[in-house]
């Protein structure tokens, strides 16, 4: 509904952009940035593009993402745009490349909560997973029951795990829509994940998981990895330190606020047009 405010019109000036951040947040805001007659320089810290937006196709069902990654790459290639991989870029970066405008799109990093053996050894992130960076026990508590923990729940569940959800609300997969939510639901009950709702989780001990539900304290015993899936905090600490440089920054995505990858690549649209 904003086709009317959103043309693509092509800048008086051309300026230096520096987008930090290859996520879907900042491969738009340099796609669109290219196409307005800017020279943009984009850097990403891993060895590929696509941030969290690539881990997000690894459950199943969700592999036609990676047509969109592919896509926006082209895109960014088309449009002459200096793609810097490997390399996280920092305050001596910007200081380095002098570029009129920042666009911070670093993303955002896993929350882990002040919870009582927290950080055991058997604890990881759903990022970890999706990544293949850990490998889980053949017991698995999925703590977190949103998208993230409920995708990540359904990818172990097929590869042979005995998984259980805890989630504090009513319900799971609250911040889906309910077409993609009806199915991934379905997948969890065919595959016989167990999901606990309405449940707190206070520690993580030797002995297993104490949960609050219901105002009654629960232990979940038996669980060879704890799998975090409790949200994520915004990773803008570069923001801080270029307080007061000549550069015009902006913050966008998850490095902003965390949310899903439609509002990122919305965000990144509409910086695109504002620099």
């Amino acid at each position: 509904g904003q086709e009317l405010k959103m043309a693509l019109v092509r800048a008086d000036k051309p300026r230096r952009d520096l987008v930090i951040g290859g996520g879907p947040a900042g491969m738009e805001a340099a796609r669109v940035a290219a196409l307005r007659g800017h020279q943009v320089t984009l850097y990403e810290k891993a060895e590929e593009l696509g941030g969290q937006f690539r881990l997000a196709s690894v459950p199943p069902g969700k592999q036609e993402i990676l047509p969109y990654l592919k896509y926006q790459a082209r895109q960014l290639e088309k449009n002459k745009v200096k793609v810097v991989l490997g390399r996280e870029a920092d305050a001596s970066t910007v200081a380095e490349l002098k570029p009129d405008v920042v666009v911070l799109a670093t993303g955002g990093s896993p929350k882990v909560p002040d919870i009582p053996g927290i950080r055991g050894q058997n604890v990881v992130t759903a990022q970890d997973v999706l990544s293949f960076k850990a490998i889980t026990g053949k017991r698995v508590l999925v703590a977190g029951g949103g998208m993230v923990g409920c995708e990540t729940a359904h990818l172990l569940a097929t590869y042979g795990r005995d998984v259980t959800i805890v989630e504090a609300l009513p319900e799971l997969a609250g911040d889906m829509s309910s077409g993609p939510r009806h199915y991934l639901l379905q997948g969890l009950e065919e595959h016989k994940v167990k999901v606990i709702t309405s449940a707190c989780i206070e520690s993580v001990t030797p002995q297993g998981v104490s949960c609050q539900r219901d105002g009654l304290a629960e232990m979940i015993k038996g669980m060879d990895t704890i799998v975090l899936a409790m949200g994520a905090l915004p990773a803008s600490e570069l923001a801080k330190q270029l307080e007061g440089k000549p550069a015009e920054v902006h913050v966008i995505g998850d490095a902003r606020n965390p949310a899903n990858a439609m509002e990122a690549i919305a965000a990144g649209a509409e910086v695109g047009r504002a620099i």
